[in-house]
């Protein structure tokens, strides 16, 4: 036993250098479950929908990890365009380019945790570009790419307009 407890090492806790700044505490950032505008045209499955909100919320988080305060985020999915694979298929066969785009459009506001004000709103209305040509080719591909893009670009305002 003494022997098992001779080979284990511990490392002494050494204080910060003086000078140096330490991560301040994490702000508290709630962002409520995505509601849901879409209309029954597009023809989303209730999983497909549950995904997509799923989606919109884990990129927020992840995207609004470092605010710089308090903030209480509510977004609104309103449009989402999914591809026919098929049809994508078929158009780059004969066009060499896939036929329908895809998209999304989802609208955000961001409000201060403690008081309830309007800290800022964020329209964003998208539809890849020919870049993901590959996502064209999946049914939800380009909506994903959109409501990714749309809470970037949502984060980035909220640090500007949160400072």
């Amino acid at each position: 036993m003494a022997a098992v407890a001779g080979c284990r090492t511990v490392d002494p806790i050494e204080p910060a250098p003086i000078g140096l700044t330490t991560a301040t505490p994490a702000h508290r950032i709630d962002i409520a479950q995505a509601q849901w505008s879409v209309p029954e045209s597009a023809k989303i499955t209730a999983g497909e929908r549950a995904y997509l909100q799923t989606l919109l919320q884990t990129e927020l988080q992840g995207a609004l990890a470092n605010a710089p305060r308090d903030i209480t985020v509510e977004s609104n999915i309103t449009r989402i365009d999914p591809v026919s694979a098929g049809l994508n298929i078929a158009s780059a066969l004969v066009l060499f380019l896939p036929f329908d785009k895809g998209g999304a459009s989802v609208e955000f506001v961001c409000r201060d945790a403690r008081t309830g004000a309007t800290l800022s709103k964020f329209t964003s209305n998208i539809n890849p570009s020919m870049a993901h040509m590959r996502a064209r080719f999946r049914r939800l591909g380009p909506a994903e790419i959109a409501l990714r893009q749309a809470a970037a670009e949502f984060a980035a305002q909220v640090e500007k307009s949160v400072q």
